[in-house]
């Protein structure tokens, strides 16, 4: 896998290719070096966001509402072409956002958690790419492992809900993700792969550095180069520590350009697994009855009889499997009803581009002058 250096200009993706970059800018609010925002680390961030520009989606995390730093950051990622989704925090002035290019992605839907927020991005042809923006709790010790393992739990939950294509969790993980962590344990289990495994150390103070910032992706999208640094600066940065007069942030970013599998290649979104308890006999017999049950708008009548015959069926069966057929039937409902709400997403967005494309090519022509002008000609 390529290394791309940080202090390079980061490549445009190139044919089906999707590049993803991570950084906690460090608020304001938190920074407890004497370094002047205005004068020294805002004019530094932009060089460095700059320098990063040509990326498809750019996450960052400490993002400060209370000086100038969001507006700052939203007018320069404007500049470039990116849309801007930020984080509602519910009165936390340090949020998350979510840049993305305007040419080449619609955002779809959004959902605001207090450590992660949450998205989905429409590529043109028609996949959704979900990512997961996080800034897991700080500091060591079991219980702040454990509610980094809680909200790492709930956004994994609510992002794999969704019917996408593909998924991709990057930020401050506030861990390194070593191999018995229970975090990384987690990424796995939800079928995702780290992405920007070499890239070195991601945060440096006095006497402490350690790799916090992580990119993990779904199998449809392979690593095929990675930011990272020379030896020789990272021992610079690991004696000192960071923020310095080059570096605007104790974090340093991470990115990953990927390749993207050929449409259809990807996660089937919300796969509903039989319960294996069960016998075969029984699903199948589950699944006959089911499949018999009126369509939506049939008689009352039809409705009542189909779940008096559920009922017969459950009462002949152990209550635990009742339970497991029941659970089945749940899922399975809620997973076609997101297939269902993902087509009718596509296809309004489709529809409104259609429009938007039809109306940008209608040429302005107030009072019919064209017109007049064609016919006396």
């Amino acid at each position: 896998m390529r290394t791309r250096d940080r202090h390079e200009c980061f490549p445009p993706s190139g044919p089906d290719q999707l590049s993803v970059l991570s950084w906690n800018l460090l608020a304001p609010s938190y920074d407890r070096s004497s370094l002047p925002w205005e004068t020294l680390r805002l004019p530094a961030l932009r060089q460095w966001l700059t320098r990063f520009a040509a990326c498809d989606v750019i996450c960052v995390q400490e993002l400060d509402m209370t000086s100038t730093a969001l507006q700052e950051v939203q007018q320069l990622m404007a500049a470039h072409g990116f849309n801007a989704l930020v984080q509602d925090r519910k009165g936390f002035a340090v949020v998350n956002a979510t840049f993305f290019k305007a040419s080449r992605f619609q955002l779809v839907w959004s959902d605001h958690r207090s450590r992660v927020l949450l998205c989905s991005l429409l590529l043109p042809d028609g996949r959704e790419l979900g990512i997961a923006n996080v800034h897991l709790e700080a500091s060591a010790g079991a219980r702040n492992e454990a509610q980094r393992a809680s909200q790492l739990k709930s956004a994994l939950r609510r992002l794999r809900s969704r019917a996408s294509w593909c998924e991709v969790v990057c930020g401050d993980f506030n861990s390194s993700l070593q191999m018995d962590s229970p975090l990384r344990a987690q990424l796995v289990q939800a079928d995702l792969a780290t992405a920007a495994a070499s890239t070195g150390l991601t945060y440096a103070a006095p006497g402490y550095h350690d790799t916090l910032d992580h990119i993990w992706a779904g199998k449809a999208m392979r690593p095929v180069a990675v930011l990272g640094s020379s030896s020789q600066a990272l021992g610079a940065i690991k004696a000192v520590g960071l923020p310095d007069a080059e570096h605007p942030s104790d974090h340093l970013p991470v990115a990953t350009t990927f390749h993207l599998a050929p449409s259809g290649r990807g996660r089937l979104p919300l796969a509903v697994e039989p319960p294996i308890e069960v016998s075969e006999a029984l699903r199948t017999e589950w699944l006959l009855l089911l499949r018999s049950a009126p369509l939506p708008g049939a008689p009352k009548r039809e409705v009542r009889q189909q779940r008096c015959l559920e009922v017969a069926f459950l009462e002949i069966v152990s209550s635990d499997e009742a339970a497991k057929l029941r659970a089945w039937k749940v899922a399975a409902a809620e997973a076609a009803g997101e297939l269902l709400q993902a087509a009718v997403r596509r296809a309004a967005l489709a529809a409104a581009d259609v429009v938007a494309k039809a109306n940008a090519s209608q040429t302005f022509d107030p009072g019919g002058l064209r017109t007049v002008a064609s016919a006396g000609a």
